[in-house]
């Protein structure tokens, strides 16, 4: 399911990159991979990419909500990996990279329940 593998990368290890990254990877940096995701590979084009690239690997439809949340997830990745960066202790930084877990994984359940769903 390549939009479940999508928001495990958004939401879980997008945060941790940025930490991992510090100061080198900039808001700047972020927002290009924004503009390019917007003219490049946006997720109604991926019916055709699974069609040409991977047919019968992924037959799942893209929720029409995609657009929409691919760029809220990658904000809050943003926000979150600042957040990790400034924890003031180790304590509360492993209370936000468990944060970050939980919902990542409340994603992937939200995902599962809508293709069952669908």
């Amino acid at each position: 399911m390549i939009y479940l593998g999508i928001s495990a990368h958004i939401n879980n290890d997008l945060a941790f990159m940025i930490e991992d990254m510090g100061p080198r990877y900039t808001y700047a940096d972020h927002q290009h991979v924004d503009d390019v995701l917007v003219f490049r590979t946006r997720p109604v084009v991926y019916p055709e990419i699974q069609r040409d690239l991977c047919p019968g690997l992924f037959g799942e439809t893209v929720p029409p909500t995609a657009d929409v949340d691919i760029f809220a997830w990658r904000e809050l990745a943003w926000a979150n990996g600042q957040a990790l960066r400034a924890a003031p202790d180790r304590r509360s930084r492993e209370a936000l990279a468990r944060g970050i877990r939980d919902h990542a994984r409340d994603k992937a359940r939200e995902i599962l329940d809508w293709h069952r769903a669908g």
